[in-house]
């Protein structure tokens, strides 16, 4: 008896630490795929160099190829964020008929989606400002605290993540694989060609970061400039600017009245549909819990923000006040201006390049023979 319960010990131990390279795909159960799909995990080292202790089942979905002649080489999905779970796309990517002749993987990164996620627990009853704890210095610093309990922190980066990657690449037989990166998925994409380029045959980057940016530094002043972009292409289209004749201004006079104090708006609830009131989100600093109602049965109410100085630089800030009014007067001067000109780009100039001067090599010498 003894040995058998050893026997049983050792497996199960195995279980929870081993398995480190363990491929494991099955059919996908999910009825919104129209293609074929194998869904399942591979198992990775968290701490790769020392390939012991914890380990990481990645979460994988691969989407097969539907064309009678596939072609060998498959599509690795990379999603921006950092943080956005790659097998959250299969719905789209499977709708892709460009894509029809590659199988199509996609992988939740280490700390990501499915793949022992990273997720700060936020409350499902409470505020909707609650969703957004980014300037949250102590709700992050809580939440870190119960991340630390089931992770280490100091090995879910995008070059271990890469490397999970490649080690995934080869389980399943692939050489060489294209990469479709968007946003931070470009990163990744750049790290991956730097880590292990002679497997990449293609590289689609969508939205580049630069390996040198530092996000989210910039966010603000990029959105800011975008927007400056948006108001003179505006104006220097006549059938935009008879619907927005004042779209700059429109702007300046929002955020003044941001400044001066919570602006409360209409909202619906995505977690049960009803609507409810809340201050813009994108002067986004809470105010203390205490302030705000909280549970299941709290009704409508306007949460308090503070400014901070990104409030005047994101974009978003005039969507959720001025969305309605643009809308209507958009529709309405779509009935009287006249409709936008086809954009005909201008004619690629012809280049004539010079001939190439006449090279007379000197008459190679004689050969003698010894």
């Amino acid at each position: 008896m003894k040995p058998i319960i050893i026997a049983l010990a050792l497996l199960a131990a195995g279980t929870a630490w081993a398995g480190a390279g363990d491929l494991h795909l099955q059919p996908c159960q999910d009825k919104k795929l129209k293609q074929p799909s194998k869904c399942g995990t591979y198992t990775v080292w968290e701490n790769r160099a020392a390939k012991a202790g914890r380990t990481i089942d990645l979460n994988v979905r691969v989407l097969q190829a539907t064309s009678p002649n596939p072609k060998p080489d498959p599509v690795f999905v990379l999603l921006g964020g950092p943080g956005e779970a790659a097998t959250s796309a299969a719905a789209w990517y499977g709708d892709d008929p460009s894509m029809a002749d590659r199988d199509i993987v996609l992988v939740d990164a280490r700390g990501t989606g499915k793949s022992n996620g990273l997720h700060c627990p936020i409350p499902h009853d409470g505020p909707l400002q609650g969703f957004m704890p980014t300037l949250n210095v102590p709700v992050l610093k809580a939440c870190r605290q119960e991340l630390e309990k089931h992770a280490d922190l100091r090995y879910y980066l995008t070059t271990y993540a890469m490397d999970d990657l490649d080690d995934l690449r080869a389980a399943l037989g692939y050489d060489k694989i294209n990469l479709d990166g968007g946003s931070y998925g470009t990163r990744a994409s750049l790290v991956y060609i730097r880590q292990h380029g002679d497997h990449v045959r293609t590289a689609t980057l969508w939205g580049s970061t630069a390996m040198t940016q530092p996000m989210p530094l910039h966010f603000a002043t990029d959105s800011e400039h975008a927007l400056q972009n948006v108001f003179r292409d505006c104006q220097a289209e006549p059938a935009c600017k008879a619907a927005f004749p004042g779209l700059e201004a429109d702007y300046k006079r929002t955020i003044a009245r941001v400044e001066q104090g919570p602006v409360p708006v209409t909202v619906k609830d995505p977690r049960n549909g009803k609507a409810t009131q809340k201050s813009n989100p994108n002067v986004a600093a809470a105010a203390p819990a205490a302030a705000q109602p909280t549970g299941p049965n709290a009704g409508p109410s306007a949460i308090t923000v503070r400014k901070t100085t990104m409030d005047a630089a994101t974009l978003s800030a005039n969507c959720a006040m001025l969305n309605a009014d643009f809308t209507g007067r958009w529709r309405r001067a779509s009935t009287k201006a006249p409709p936008l000109p086809a954009t005909v780009p201008p004619p690629v100039p012809a280049v004539v390049l010079p001939p190439l001067p006449a090279v007379t090599l000197p008459p190679l010498p004689a050969f003698v023979p010894a």
